[in-house]
């Protein structure tokens, strides 16, 4: 290895002689080659500074299987509720849809939103006699604040964060049922359907 001091070098020819029967460390020996004539072949063995020895994967393996059952425990486990829906007047309804993430990770980490690796999760409310008017997060309910987007608003794009929760408020214009849906790349897909009645 570059940069090895001969005291290291010394330890890894003894793990390799007592505990890998030599297999890491080849003698150096002289071959003629066709091209470049006398040579000398040997040295450490191709990959044995970077893999543990056979008879350790085992215990490599496991702790691998270990770390990846821990994270999978805290990957985004989001909730959708329903929480209102109420008639303001006429055909008007308010709908308000909060959505609760269970788990540690964030249904869209921050690094991909910044860097568009993919599209972010989408809540969207749709129906066949129903007509989103507006829609935004909702960012004081007590109050009634809410940040409306401009176009589309039937389609929010959002991030549920770790251990935290997003609330929306949709003004849906018409009667029947409609479609509430969560689609996240991480985090699931999950559908509400909601009378408007």
């Amino acid at each position: 290895m570059f940069g090895s001091s001969p005291e290291v070098e010394r330890e890894r020819l003894k793990f390799s002689d007592n505990l890998a029967q030599g297999e890491l460390f080849k003698p150096w020996k002289p071959i003629k080659h066709p091209q470049f004539g006398d040579m000398e072949i040997g040295g450490w063995v191709k990959m044995s500074s970077r893999l543990p020895h056979p008879f350790m994967l085992q215990d490599l393996v496991h702790r691998n299987a270990a770390a990846v059952i821990f994270t999978a425990q805290y990957t985004p486990k989001v909730i959708m509720d329903v929480f209102e829906v109420k008639k303001i007047e006429g055909n008007l309804w308010r709908v308000r849809v909060r959505l609760v993430n269970e788990g540690v990770m964030p249904s869209v980490s921050h690094a991909t939103m910044k860097n568009k690796l993919y599209p972010p999760d989408i809540l969207s409310v749709t129906g066949n006699g129903a007509k989103v008017v507006s829609g935004g997060v909702l960012t004081d309910p007590y109050m009634d604040l809410v940040d409306y987007k401009e176009y589309k608003p039937e389609v929010q794009m959002c991030q549920v964060p770790g251990s935290g929760k997003i609330e929306y408020q949709f003004l849906v214009s018409g009667k029947g049922d409609v479609e509430i849906k969560f689609e996240s790349r991480k985090a699931g897909r999950i559908s509400k359907v909601v009378a408007l009645k």
